[in-house]
Order: C-alpha cells, then structure tokens, then sequence
C-alpha cells in the first residue's frame, strides 16, 4: 500500500469480531514511514478494543488466517458441541450454555495461568475415561490436521485477494 502514497505513514491492522466485545486480538504492521508516534497513537486505538500485537507485513496473511478467521473455527466447534448435546437429549438451551461456557472457561484458564492448551488437555484427560474416548474419535478424524489445512487455505486466499487488489 505504501507504494500509492508517497511516504505517508502506513499501518495494516487486522482486528477480531471479538472487538465487538472489547476482545479482539489486532495485529498491526508498520510501513517503513511509521514513525514511534504514529505506532503509539494507533496501537492505543486498536488496545482499546482488546489485545495488540505487532507483526511484519509478511506475517500478516497468517494473523489473518489465525486470528482474523479463527473466531469462525471456534463458532464452528461450538456449533458442533451445541448440535451433539441436543442430539445427546440437552435442550438447545442448555446445550448452547454449556459449549458457551467451556469455550468461555478454557480460554480464560489458559490466559489467566498462562498454561499450555496441550498439558491443560492432558490434565483433563483420565486414561481409560470419557475424555480420552473423545479425544480418541477427534484424532482419528483428524481434527488437528482438518484446523492446519484450514489455516494454510486461508493463508493461500489471502495471497490470492492480495494479488488482485494490486492487479485491479
């Protein structure tokens, strides 16, 4: 972008949905004319809105395909983990607090403690139990594989969408 004007100060952000809800994750790459005042003022903009993280320009198609399509990847769990509950016998209702609240739970145990999502998967995950029947069928299925293909995708679109706004 910097290309089209002219040694004016550029910084790509990529913000959330969750800003919506003071949550986000923004990640924020500087031009080459972006001076110290011009990353203060705008990363007190997007700190506002969640949590900030500066990036290189290179990096971003992967912070879009992490962070700005992942809150998608989570709704799509969520929305499993809701549809498996009601067909379990839960209400919707109930069914949709639970997989509200375990997303909800998880996410903040892993932030408050700083604990990594693997040893917190471990901890819960008694040899022989229900967890580990579940975990058993979700690696089969291959789930961590279907979520990096999915990352990658993404990655790819975003190089595609980047070359037309230069062609177009």
């Amino acid at each position: 972008m910097e290309q089209y004007v002219n040694g004016t100060p550029v910084v790509r952000a990529m913000p959330n949905l969750s800003a919506a809800v003071l949550a986000s994750t923004t990640a924020l790459a500087y031009g080459r004319h972006a001076e110290d005042t011009h990353r203060t003022a705008v990363r007190s903009l997007f700190d506002r809105v969640g949590e900030t993280v500066d990036v290189s320009e290179e990096a971003m198609d992967a912070v879009t395909a992490v962070a700005g399509s992942g809150p998608a990847y989570v709704y799509l769990f969520m929305e499993a983990l809701i549809e498996a509950g009601v067909q379990a016998g839960l209400s919707l209702s109930i069914a949709r607090d639970l997989a509200v609240q375990t997303v909800f739970g998880a996410a903040k145990l892993v932030k408050e403690t700083g604990g990594d999502p693997a040893d917190l998967r471990r901890r819960v995950t008694s040899p022989g139990g229900t967890t580990m029947a579940a975990l058993t069928v979700l690696e089969a299925r291959g789930f961590k594989m279907a979520i990096a293909d999915a990352v990658r995708q993404a990655i790819r679109r975003a190089g595609e969408l980047a070359l037309q706004k230069k062609t177009s």
